[in-house]
């Protein structure tokens, strides 16, 4: 392994618009906001004429080129160009590395990018402190530990072989997480209930604002929990960010509601109308929230999911004198949700509760693959771990 500058490797910026080009020349557009750590998002790209092109598109892309975004290095606005079949043309604010053939692996410097040697260099080397940047010339300048083509090739291999882990982790992530909605209509048409209005089943409350003027006497970093919208998280809440002092719940006369108390958004907009969440602690709410305390053979975690499938007929019976919509109280006690035996709604929560944990499985999966490439890819990258080492560990996963 060999230690090089990044323009002894490749050429960068090889190719640009130029002005003379025709009018009626047209490209697809990659802006900064289309990059984010190796992904492009290709759907999101604009197709312009030359003619009504923004002033930054100029960098001519081809197959197998890298894009370094110059502006902003910690965020790694960094990807890869593949074969697309249509021509594309990048912002000035990437850097476009082409890589030279017999010297470097596009895949390899693609990689090398994204490791912490480049994210510590172009950090180093980027100027302003509204709009940090790296110029060209300190492009030039990066310096990169090369291995052989061949070793290049290969180590490329080991770490486009994790990336397809990671993605094959990803989209199942995903899929399961679409199947949650279709899970619960599943549950809930299985059979007919009857059904109650909240009001008759629950003890129904809702909570205050305490004075932000009072300071350290009515929120403190240690204190009771207290619950905004936006902490509701459709599952159980075990904390909140906000806490407040017992002055303020005695002052306002708070009330602290129990563990197991469900917990729904009244307003703030079409997007937290209707969030739900269990309380797994005591803790108090503002006045957005309204409790919901279940009685009888009510099963609180039934309630929960019984309201999250239901959670767009909020959207018919949502009322606003004001620029949001909201739902109010007294829709919250006529609102109603299916009673079924408990032996029916332990079943749906054994159930549901089994997809949640799957997907909770699955996303730790990933995540260990992800730490997992990131220690990988720096050993190989600064020679640390040889490439039989890496493709030995690689079988074992």
């Amino acid at each position: 392994m060999r230690k090089a500058l990044l323009s002894e490797v490749v050429d960068i910026n090889p190719e640009t618009l130029s002005l003379s080009a025709s009018g009626s020349f047209r490209f697809r557009y990659i802006d900064l906001s289309a990059v984010s750590r190796g992904q492009i998002f290709w759907n999101s790209l604009e197709t312009h004429l030359r003619t009504s092109a923004p002033s930054r598109a100029q960098r001519l892309v081809r197959p197998n080129d890298c894009l370094l975004g110059t502006v902003r290095p910690l965020q790694q606005s960094h990807g890869y160009i593949e074969e697309t079949g249509e021509a594309l043309v990048a912002s000035t604010g990437f850097a476009v590395l082409r890589a030279k053939d017999g010297i470097a692996h596009p895949r390899f410097i693609y990689h090398w990018m994204l490791g912490s040697s480049a994210l510590r260099q172009t950090d180093a080397m980027a100027v302003g402190s509204n709009y940090p940047a790296v110029n060209e010339s300190d492009v030039a300048n990066l310096r990169i530990d090369l291995p052989s083509i061949g070793q290049q090739r290969r180590i490329a291999e080991i770490l486009d072989t994790v990336d397809a882990y990671i993605d094959v982790s990803s989209d199942l992530v995903a899929k399961l997480l679409s199947l949650r909605t279709d899970l619960l209509e599943h549950l809930f048409s299985e059979k007919r209930w009857p059904t109650v209005r909240l009001g008759e089943i629950c003890k129904i409350t809702s909570g205050t604002t305490p004075s932000r003027a009072e300071g350290e006497r009515y929120f403190a970093p240690k204190g009771i929990p207290w619950v905004k919208t936006l902490d509701l998280n459709e599952g159980t809440i075990v904390d909140a960010d906000e806490k407040v002092t017992f002055e303020a719940v005695r002052d306002l006369r708070l009330r602290i509601l129990p563990p197991g108390t469900v917990l729904v958004a009244m307003y703030g907009g079409w997007e937290q109308i209707g969030r739900t969440a269990l309380l797994g602690v005591s803790a108090t709410t503002n006045q957005a929230i309204c409790a919901l305390e279940a009685s009888g053979e009510l099963l609180p975690e039934f309630l929960l999911r019984a309201l999250q499938q239901k959670r767009r007929q909020w959207r018919k019976i949502a009322a606003s004198t004001r620029k949001d919509p909201n739902i109010t109280k007294r829709d919250v006690h006529t609102f109603q949700v299916p009673m079924p035996p408990v032996q029916d709604q332990e079943r749906i929560i054994r159930s549901y509760s089994s997809h949640l944990e799957r997907i909770t499985n699955e996303i730790q999966s990933k995540n260990r693959l992800e730490i997992f490439k990131r220690g990988l890819m720096e050993d190989l990258l600064t020679g640390r771990v040889r490439v039989p080492q890496a493709e030995a560990v690689l079988e074992d996963l």
